[in-house]
């Protein structure tokens, strides 16, 4: 690990003008007041704060800086460097800054910026604001009502416990919702988002999204592209958007409405769907009810709806517009 120099804590500047910038430093905090600016150090800094309770403020230097807050509302920011960031107790302000960042908000109602790089944000318990910034980022909001913004890259996040709003951003995206009722944006590329339980409500965006409601009585939009939509369990309304889209029914679909059916959009069945006996697009047609407005396949105790569409013409184009898998 090298020479480390050691600083305790005890007024509103700690132990700067005693520290050569390319020595690396301990620091523990144990009093109030205290403002740590390491920006101009360019060894690896590590400051314990955890005892500490009241309001800290760490500025982080170039290196890969280890930063733990206290009891209080602390504002920890990494500065440059891959850094690891803990905010502990109480309602914090962290940021990562420019480097590949371990961020965790800890207890309390955080707010965590990943900043650039391709950070690990975590708010874990209370109602917390994520944000990912620039880079391919991985994000869990923990517990709580939390809402998460992946920003630009490739990025991963799980919402977990609570009534969360997440957006992915720019980029192509993984959103997992988890209990509670949930709001899921892709915003721009190719995403994948996944509902849980509760009724949530799941929208694309822009480009090819693949979606599953999960259980619950969810509300999903496709938005722009060629996107996949899979109810899951539940009473879910299902609109495609513009592209050709695909919904995906399993057995036990619960009762289902597509809004906006059109020629260019299929309806995939997997083969035996409630144990029916269905094995190909024909079989389907013993099911079909309806009347010139709309058209139900009710295929045991669940059944899909398509609005504006007409039995007579469903029926037509059946075996274009159906497909067994």
């Amino acid at each position: 690990m090298g020479d480390f120099a050691s600083v305790i804590g005890s007024g509103p500047i700690v132990g700067l003008d005693d520290i050569p910038n390319n020595l690396s430093a301990y620091y523990q905090i144990v009093s109030s007041g205290v403002v740590l600016d390491l920006s101009q150090h360019t060894a690896r800094n590590i400051v314990d704060g955890h005892l500490d309770p009241y309001d800290l403020t760490v500025i982080g230097g170039s290196s890969n800086d280890h930063v733990s807050g206290g009891h209080a509302e602390d504002d920890l920011s990494g500065g440059n460097g891959a850094d690891t960031i803990f905010g502990y107790i109480g309602d914090d302000r962290i940021q990562g800054d420019e480097g590949n960042d371990w961020l965790s908000g800890g207890l309390g109602d955080d707010t965590v910026l990943g900043g650039k790089g391709d950070d690990v944000v975590m708010g874990e318990e209370g109602d917390d604001s994520l944000a990912g910034g620039d880079g391919s980022d991985w994000l869990a909001s923990g517990s709580g009502d939390d809402t998460v913004a992946g920003d630009n890259g490739n990025d991963s996040i799980y919402a977990g416990s609570g009534d969360d709003l997440v957006r992915g951003g720019n980029g192509d995206d993984s959103i997992i919702g988890d209990t509670g009722n949930d709001t899921l944006y892709g915003d721009n590329g190719d995403d994948m988002l996944a509902g849980g339980k509760g009724g949530d409500q799941l929208d694309g965006g822009n480009g090819d999204d693949w979606m599953a409601g999960e259980a619950g009585e969810d509300q999903m939009f496709g938005g722009n592209g060629s996107d996949t939509l899979i109810g899951g369990d539940g009473s879910d309304t299902m609109t495609g958007g513009n592209g050709s889209d695909t919904f995906l029914f399993e057995s036990g679909f619960g009762d289902d409405v597509i809004t906006d059916f059109s020629k260019a959009d299929q309806i995939w069945l997997t083969a035996n769907i409630n144990n029916s006996g269905i094995s190909n697009a024909r079989d389907v047609a013993q099911y079909v009810s309806g009347d010139a407005g709309h058209t139900t396949i009710k295929i045991g105790d669940d059944s899909i709806r398509l609005d504006g569409v007409g039995k007579d013409d469903f029926l037509s184009h059946l075996t274009s517009w159906v497909k067994i898998v």
